[in-house]
């Protein structure tokens, strides 16, 4: 059996489906559950709580620069910054960056992003993201900036390098996406009704078989 999308719904079931994490992975998450936990609320609630006793105790790892924040323990050792912090003119997106408007929203804030990209440069990243012993999928956009690779997470609210992120989050990057590409394949996910994470993650292999069936729409070379 099939899904619209033309993908075998037992493949699509098991390569979308949550999958469980190695023993020694889970070990490290226990250690990053917390972390990952304080710099969420931290990019939410900064502004609200930065000189409260909350703010104190609870992020007191925490120290912060006009530029960016500094995040220092026994374990780690990074700096980022709120995305929101960078937006300039979106009272909007700042606002839903800010509150729990974000969340669940990885997928389409990471193709919107790109949609609005007019370098073609930047890339979304999809893969898995650990959530107890399993993991969900989770897309993030990818930039270049004066020679380092940097994550935006939407749903964190938060720019950081990319080594970092990977480290802190263990985040497994399954499949990329440039802008460009994304712009040419708009029109065939559109017609086809191809599901966002679906597309995200089986890109290349659907545009190989569209081209292969000679069911392209408007895809250039």
């Amino acid at each position: 059996m099939y899904t619209k999308s033309g993908v075998n719904k037992k493949t699509e079931e098991l390569l979308m489906g949550p999958i469980p994490y190695t023993p020694a992975d889970i070990e490290k998450m226990k250690k990053t559950n917390q972390l990952y936990s304080v710099i969420n609320l931290y990019t939410m609630y900064r502004d609200k709580f930065f000189k409260s006793f909350l703010l104190t105790n609870k992020f007191g790892n925490i120290t912060h620069d006009t530029n960016y924040e500094h995040y220092k323990d026994e374990l780690f050792d990074f700096r980022f910054q709120l995305f929101s912090d960078m937006i300039e003119g979106n009272s909007k997106m700042i606002k839903n960056l800010r509150s729990n408007k974000r969340y669940h929203r990885c997928h389409e804030a990471s193709i919107g992003m790109s949609l609005n990209d007019e370098t073609g440069e930047i890339k979304i990243l999809t893969g898995y993201f650990p959530s107890g012993n399993k993991a969900f999928h989770h897309s993030v956009i990818e930039i270049n900036q004066d020679g380092n690779e940097y994550i935006i997470d939407y749903t964190q609210n938060l720019f950081i390098l990319k080594d970092d992120y990977i480290n802190l989050y263990g985040f497994r990057v399954v499949n990329e996406v440039s802008s460009k590409d994304l712009k040419k394949d708009l029109d065939i996910m559109v017609e086809l009704g191809i599901k966002t994470p679906l597309y995200l993650i089986f890109r290349d292999e659907i545009v190989k078989d569209l081209k292969k069936n000679n069911k392209v729409l408007k895809l250039e070379d």
